[in-house]
């Protein structure tokens, strides 16, 4: 089922790519041509098939569209297609502006930044800055170390810096 999802979502940017090779397709169009409730529907997909550089993403407020994002395929995303199948080895399950938020607080402060700093930095409450810092430590953006528990450190990783790099310029464009 999540294989077949991932191949059709490559399939429409696909057909997008090959119509107009400079632009991105709305998360609302996705959404639509797939047949899907929401957006947030297709939202775990997307960022898997960033995360193993499948698909560029750009995520944020697009004028008329409210908090959304672009997809755009790349030539891994192409090579999937013809093989017939995309291998996930990288999987995050929390996924949206809250990540970025905490990213680029660590690039800023490119030290290890406590619990509490990420808390009032970006008004998330605790359970889900914990699930986040998890999430992010499992997909290799920040590295963690434990303080005393429940309280943790952040230190953005190169992957991080990268993937923060990436977002920043697709926003730009």
């Amino acid at each position: 089922m999540e294989q077949d999802m991932y191949m059709k979502i490559l399939s429409l940017l696909k057909e997008h790519y090959d119509k107009d090779p400079l632009y991105f397709v709305t998360s609302s169009d996705l959404r639509a041509k797939l047949g899907v409730g929401s957006v947030d529907d297709i939202r775990p997909y997307a960022e898997n098939l960033e995360l193993n550089r499948y698909v560029y993403k750009q995520e944020g407020f697009f004028s008329g569209m409210g908090t959304n994002f672009l997809l755009k395929i790349r030539h891994k995303g192409i090579d999937a297609l013809k093989a017939g199948a995309v291998e996930i080895n990288k999987e995050c399950k929390l996924h949206g502006p809250e990540k970025l938020k905490i990213l680029e607080l660590l690039n800023e402060k490119d030290y290890y930044v406590g619990k509490r700093d990420i808390i009032k930095a970006t008004g998330l409450d605790e359970y889900d800055t914990t699930l986040i810092a998890d999430e992010m430590e499992y997909c290799g953006l920040a590295k963690r170390v434990e303080a005393t528990y429940p309280a943790f450190t952040l230190k953005i990783t190169d992957e991080g810096k990268e993937y923060l790099t990436a977002a920043k310029t697709l926003a730009k464009k």
